[in-house]
């Protein structure tokens, strides 16, 4: 899939830089959607100074899940698992996330992201939507999302067209009223007692993207990859599993009937501590 940067709204921004959600950092360029391999890219600065921070928001993971990461300098240390929570400031609506904090080494800013957040919240941001990201109980952080409606409409035309690319037809998802459910936790699918003694000793790893048939019954009947981590070993265990464990509420049509339906999400293959 090419790759290439679109920008989007150049907006002229006000140096306002203040870490409360009352005085959100506001934007310093314009947006930049990114048509990656693996996902889709909405990138953008925020604040001056020590204070800017880029936050990035992704798609790709999953049909429904987006991913978000913010960096900055002014971001604390914090634990390595953190609470986030993600805040539409105004319209009293949140969510919360299990969040990594990390900090590359000899690089000033550090860290902070969470998977697989639900898209719907991202379908309630306005052209001025400001949010506010909290972690742990001493960092909070906002930001005012100027054109944030027509980025994240730029942002779900490049997830389509990325699905698409992975063999799936968009206008078939959009028919399908509610989409499968995992029942139970998909990180119990995988975990890190299933990890190849090879791969271990190697220290081979990375992120395998699976597409799941699952049929009216509930169950998956058919695992393929969506993108490979570019280890077959990982690959062809991550569908053995999930085709093994996964179990979900089927697929529902407009009339609340069971339809065949389809479940993409990913294993992060990531050496043990």
């Amino acid at each position: 899939m090419r790759s290439f940067i679109a920008l989007l709204f150049l907006i002229a921004a006000t140096p306002l830089y203040a870490q409360s959600p009352l005085k959100p950092l506001e934007p310093q360029g314009p947006w930049k959607v990114d048509y990656a391999d693996d996902e889709c890219r909405l990138i953008r600065t925020f604040g001056l100074g020590d204070q800017q921070i880029v936050l990035r928001l992704a798609r790709g993971s999953g049909l429904e899940q987006f991913d978000m990461v913010i960096a900055g300098s002014s971001i604390p240390k914090l634990p390595k698992q953190v609470n986030v929570t993600l805040n539409l400031v105004g319209q009293g609506k949140e969510q919360q996330f299990s969040g990594y904090s990390m900090q590359i080494p000899n690089r000033p800013e550090r860290f902070l992201r969470w998977y697989d957040g639900e898209s719907e919240l991202l379908g309630e941001f306005t052209d001025n939507q400001v949010i506010s990201v909290r972690a742990g109980p001493n960092f909070v952080v906002s930001f005012r999302l100027v054109s944030g409606r027509a980025a994240i409409a730029a942002l779900d035309v490049c997830h389509a067209d990325l699905l698409t690319s992975w063999g799936l037809d968009v206008e078939s998802l959009k028919a399908i009223k509610s989409p499968p459910r995992p029942i139970g936790s998909p990180g119990n699918w995988a975990t890190t007692s299933d990890y190849p003694n090879d791969a271990l000793r190697l220290e081979q790893g990375g992120a395998v993207r699976f597409l799941l048939v699952v049929g009216r019954d509930g169950k998956p009947t058919k695992c393929s990859i969506a993108f490979s981590s570019g280890l077959p070993q990982l690959d062809n265990l991550t569908c053995q599993l999930v085709m093994r464990r996964a179990k979900f509420t089927p697929a529902e049509d407009a009339n609340r009937q069971p339809v065949v339906g389809y479940y993409l999400n990913r294993v992060r293959w990531v050496i043990p501590d």
